[in-house]
């Protein structure tokens, strides 16, 4: 048995097929082309439609997701699919098969913890570092959804009264301050490549300046963790977003964190995510497989 994977972002659609083992076959990515909700079902029935042999459809998806209905609650900024949009339904008269919908970053943590970094873990919170910040909870071995299935939406706590402004309509977030877009306005004048540059150290070690900013960034991503470790109290607090793949940066985070904490949760392990790319399509996967398999499990 194998199901089809997608993992829609604002710039690309990446999918595979997964099988139960976690396999992720033929993987490949296309644009979304998200300049409108038309134009983004468009790019996802060219994947379905291409695709052959799965027993069911599973999608990561940024938003507010409903994940019992696989509906849009609250749609991101980056991808315009409406609020209410039931996107599992239409999938289904699409192709055919059921289609399991979650929201991305709970779909990375499921990833993490089915073949990643949280692997046999059975209490974990997650933040992923892009545009903004998204976070996800793990209790009892399970996603933690909320009320309205909006947990984990650390990037929008408060940690500057009236600070910058976010992209939520609010100042002073979270994700206005340790995102990756956060750090790249912050060393753009200096270093607009730092995003991209194989050796962010080597930049460091060159230019003071450039070291000064990027600390006091880490120090920002380091208040924010250190909340959600005092707030769920996790075995394991797992950093992703392509930026976690720079080593240094990780570093300095991690060594900004340890002041930042009450002594009850220094031994909180910090871990960079372990599945990269994979993460939002294997815990998309994860869903759908247990959802149809009888017996399937971690």
């Amino acid at each position: 048995m194998r199901v089809l994977a997608l993992d829609i972002g604002g710039s690309f659609i990446k999918y595979a097929y997964c099988t139960e083992g976690g396999e992720l076959v033929s993987p490949s990515y296309r644009p979304t082309d998200a300049v409108s909700r038309e134009r983004i079902l468009d790019s996802i029935t060219e994947v379905m439609r291409e695709a052959c042999d799965f027993s069911a459809v599973a999608v990561s998806c940024a938003g507010v997701i409903d994940s019992n209905t696989g509906a849009v609650v609250q749609q991101s900024g980056a991808l315009p699919l409406t609020d209410g949009f039931e996107l599992a339904s239409w999938i289904t008269s699409i192709v055919g098969v059921p289609a399991f919908v979650e929201n991305d970053v709970n779909c990375a943590m499921l990833g993490e913890l089915w073949k990643g970094a949280a692997r046999g873990c059975q209490n974990a919170a997650m933040l992923t570092l892009g545009t903004s910040i998204g976070g996800a909870i793990v209790i009892n071995g399970e996603l933690y959804k909320g009320s309205h299935f909006g947990a984990g939406e650390f990037g929008h706590v408060t940690l500057h009264p009236d600070g910058k402004d976010c992209c939520c309509g609010r100042k002073g977030c979270f994700g206005a301050y340790g995102s990756a877009t956060a750090l790249l306005e912050s060393v753009g004048d200096i270093c607009p490549g730092i995003l991209t540059c194989e050796d962010t150290e080597a930049l460091m070690n060159a230019s003071p300046e450039l070291k000064k900013r990027i600390c006091d960034w880490a120090h920002e991503v380091a208040l924010g963790v250190s909340g959600v470790i005092h707030s769920v109290d996790p075995e394991i607090m797992i950093l992703g977003g392509g930026i976690m793949e720079k080593r240094s940066l990780f570093e300095l985070i991690k060594t900004a964190l340890s002041p930042c904490l009450m002594d009850a949760y220094r031994d909180t392990k910090l871990l960079a995510a372990d599945t990269g790319n994979a993460a939002g399509m294997l815990g998309a996967a994860y869903i759908a497989l247990k959802a149809i398999s009888g017996g399937f499990g971690r």
